[in-house]
């Protein structure tokens, strides 16, 4: 999809086009070495925001981040609704740790070493992604029961 929608300007973009997908696994071991508490690991791909759901039926609340140029020119070029941004794109978020409060600094102090980290949000009841107002909810199929 994207890259037909930078067709004609490919030449423009295409640095940002090709960019290869970070590899997390250096800094994942550091932190197992360092017995840092680990409740959930999400690699952000293809699903977008919604992979936090492979996680279990809680409340991803993410706090508003600022979202990639490449990101804001798709949606754009491609004239894509904001909520279908997030269930397909990472939006700039390639991986999402869920760590208890106490273990926060320890852990940005070690991922600060390798990326930029920040705290994404909060996890709360129910079974859906959020990121400001924006309601992102799982993909459902007609054998899912109505819990």
């Amino acid at each position: 999809m994207a890259r037909k929608l930078f067709e004609e300007h490919e030449k423009e973009w295409l640095e940002e086009l090709l960019t290869p997908t970070r590899i997390y696994v250096r800094p994942i071991k550091k932190l197992i070495q360092e017995n840092v508490e680990i409740h959930g690991m999400a690699h952000i791909t293809g699903g977008g925001l919604r992979n936090l759901l492979r996680l279990g039926k809680h409340h991803y609340k993410l706090n508003p981040w600022k979202i990639p140029k490449i990101f804001e020119e798709i949606q754009k070029r491609g004239d894509v609704a904001p909520a279908e941004m997030y269930s397909t794109f990472n939006q700039g978020i390639g991986f999402v740790l869920i760590i208890p409060q106490h273990s926060v600094d320890r852990t940005l102090d070690i991922l600060n070493q390798y990326y930029e980290s920040w705290i994404a949000g909060t996890v709360e009841q129910g079974n859906f992604v959020s990121v400001g107002n924006l309601k992102i909810y799982p993909v459902r199929s007609e054998n899912d029961d109505n819990d």
